[in-house]
């Protein structure tokens, strides 16, 4: 965290059976990249982050993403 604010976030799916990890965090965040995309819900007020998880040779392994 960085004043208060979430600066990265790290995933992985040790299982192998995941090509993306979702999650929702309570604040908004209006970023993207090339491995993940957000959306903004401002009736609930979450942010729906969906970030592609390494495949073949490096599934399992984790991903940190910059907010």
């Amino acid at each position: 965290m960085n004043n208060g604010r979430i600066s990265e976030i790290s995933v992985s799916d040790p299982n192998r059976e995941l090509v993306r990890f979702n999650l929702s965090v309570s604040l908004r965040i209006d970023k993207g990249s090339e491995n993940f995309s957000t959306v903004w819900n401002g009736t609930t007020g979450m942010t729906h982050i969906s970030i592609d998880l390494p495949e073949d040779n490096y599934a399992g392994s984790s991903v940190t993403i910059n907010l």
